[in-house]
């Protein structure tokens, strides 16, 4: 798996999503694009956590003068915490409503042996983690990812244990334990409002679910590859290439990207799969429109990462190799960008969200306030974005989630990522 940030990315499918429970921003666009808008809503930009160095330090002082060594992933809990994954530095770092940075799990160490199961979370050694996410019992999951376990930090005692997959990879285990079925690669783990928790296995080409009992099962996919065939038919039986990001909607609705095919798939509550963004042909030109004003279904992405959506119903998405964070309104269902230019850079800060530039963007995530987080892995930092001119960076709001799944306790290490920032635009994004 390619982490590369000097590489770019195929694409992979948006969704949109109505509301997950809790943590997801109630000030997102009030207005909708038209045909011939731009965004929702004027975001202005700035940074919140890194300090640009591809290094772990500065815990105990502000996040803005910590290293973030390639930032995959954030998430924010109901006590406004932001966490996010150090894909490089093996690490979960914590940013808390002070802006004060912690770790909260891993030891920097690059094992290739996920280690510290059933132990205190900053004893175990992680390996390239690609994803965080927590339940609204403040239990933080881990993908640790060449591992091919997810993992899961206690909220109550700060031990982690395994939670699903082993040190082998596959995809075997349906209907059993999760803690006995195996994983490739995880990158991506969020959970409905039953209890269950939806896992992107990457390389396995699918999305499972573990249930509330802990019993895992094959959600989507199974199949590498893009097929619009197989919209309208159950999810079980349809071409997943390479998911790699995943979000559920208090409606039971999965949005998953694919980030070779170029496309955002949506799962309904009856199991149905459907393209909601994308046509599977990637963008030729960043710095176009590529659909903006348009329907979602009509736009050209190119190697889409994370998606999330807000409590309004809209759907936000990283579109990584267009170098943007783009939207889906839910009121009018026209897509537009929200955050870059399609030019690779790092300026902006303090501007208008929509002229400042991006590197290597992978995750967006955003709180009950209305703020977006995004992850950029090249800049080694995370930004923020507000209706408001920023003056300073936001506390650390949470997006609400849902409650925790079985006990299990896991144990795995992601591969590496890259820790340099590369000086010119990546010609492939890390998936």
């Amino acid at each position: 798996l390619n982490l590369d940030p000097t590489a770019q990315p195929s694409a992979m499918p948006t969704v949109v999503p109505t509301l997950f429970p809790g943590n997801q921003p109630t000030a997102i666009p009030s207005t909708t694009p038209s045909p011939s808008a731009g965004p929702i809503e004027n975001y202005y930009i700035s940074a919140f956590a890194g300090d640009g160095d591809a290094d772990s330090v500065g815990d105990g002082g502000p996040a803005t003068s910590a290293g973030i060594n390639t930032p995959y992933d954030a998430f924010h809990d109901v006590s406004n915490n932001l966490y996010v994954a150090e894909a490089s530095g093996n690490l979960i770092r914590r940013v808390d409503s002070s802006g004060i940075v912690t770790t909260v799990a891993g030891t920097g160490a690059t094992t290739d042996v996920a280690s510290g199961d059933d132990g205190a979370a900053t004893s175990a050694d992680l390996v390239a983690p690609r994803c965080v996410w927590g339940d609204t019992n403040d239990n933080i999951y881990i993908c640790d990812h060449t591992n091919h376990v997810v993992r899961v930090v206690d909220g109550s005692t700060g031990n982690i244990r395994r939670f699903a997959g082993g040190t082998a990879a596959g995809a075997g285990g349906d209907g059993g334990p999760a803690t006995s079925g195996k994983l490739n690669a995880p990158l991506d783990v969020y959970g409905d409002t039953l209890g269950a928790v939806y896992i992107v296995d990457f390389t396995a080409s699918r999305v499972r679910k573990v249930d509330a009992s802990g019993i895992i099962s094959k959600y989507a996919g199974g199949t590498a590859g893009y097929d619009s065939a197989d919209d309208g038919g159950q999810a079980t039986n349809a071409k997943l290439g390479k998911p790699q990001g995943i979000y559920v909607d208090t409606g039971g609705n999965a949005y998953i990207s694919q980030v070779d095919n170029h496309v955002i798939r949506k799962v309904d509550g009856a199991g149905i799969i459907s393209t909601f963004a994308g046509t599977g042909t990637a963008s030729t030109d960043a710095t176009a429109a590529n659909g903006d004003g348009g329907l979602p279904t009509s736009a050209t992405l190119n190697a889409p990462y994370a998606v999330w959506g807000d409590t309004n119903g809209n759907l936000f998405f990283v579109d990584g190799s267009n170098i943007r964070v783009r939207v889906v309104a839910a009121s009018t269902g026209f897509v537009s960008t929200v955050m870059g230019t399609g030019a690779y850079g790092n300026t902006g800060d303090g501007g208008l969200a929509t002229v400042a530039e991006l590197r290597a963007p992978r995750s967006v995530y955003g709180n009950t306030e209305g703020t977006l987080f995004v992850t950029d892995i090249a800049d080694h930092k995370v930004r923020f974005a507000t209706t408001l001119v920023p003056t300073s960076a936001p506390t650390a709001v949470p997006s609400a989630t849902p409650s925790v799944v079985p006990s299990a306790s896991p144990s795995v290490a992601p591969s590496i990522v890259p820790s340099g920032t590369p000086s010119v635009p990546p010609s492939a994004v890390p998936s």
